[in-house]
């Protein structure tokens, strides 16, 4: 169980550090949250489909799919993280100046969307691997509602503590 709550805890951790900064950002700009449901149910069936076909993706481009696959998601994310960057930067610097609402959410939605596809994967792998023994997947699905519920409250602790900066220095 303690191996189960480390590893989902890890992968939470890792998606929840993310969606808490684009939260607080959202909220710091006044824009709404609407993306943020979106990107979370897009990035969940991702996540299944690719652990679903994690062994033919594993096996594509002669053994080295998986990490093409996980490379491409997180070359995504941070693209994505850099251009909500350079869009933030004129607003910084003029601060009537008008904010592309659309491409702003897109942009956190797909973050968020590649950040939940890529730690999802490994929890659902994870969580495959006991279908056979009936006791050992309670106890794993036991650990990874610890580990969830931990790595949950430790990106709301983030969020909030992002949302009491003030906007000068965000």
């Amino acid at each position: 169980m303690l191996v189960a709550v480390l590893l989902v805890l890890r992968e939470v951790l890792e998606a929840a550090l993310f969606v808490s900064l684009l939260l607080a950002l959202c909220r710091m700009l006044g824009l709404g949250l609407r993306w943020a449901l979106v990107s979370v149910v897009l990035g969940v069936l991702f996540s299944i489909a690719l652990s679903r076909f994690a062994g033919d993706i594993a096996n594509a481009w002669e053994g080295t799919g998986q990490e093409w696959v996980n490379s491409g998601l997180y070359l995504s994310a941070i693209s994505c993280l850099f251009g909500l960057q350079w869009l933030m930067v004129p607003r910084i610097m003029q601060p009537q100046r008008a904010l592309p609402v659309a491409t702003i959410y897109f942009l956190c939605a797909a973050v968020v969307s590649c950040s939940l596809a890529r730690e999802g994967t490994e929890v659902w792998i994870y969580l495959s691997s006991f279908t056979g023994d009936r006791q050992a997947r309670a106890s794993a699905l036991v650990g990874s509602v610890i580990g969830a519920g931990i790595g949950l409250s430790l990106g709301y602790l983030v969020y909030s503590l992002f949302s009491a900066v003030r906007p000068r220095y965000f």
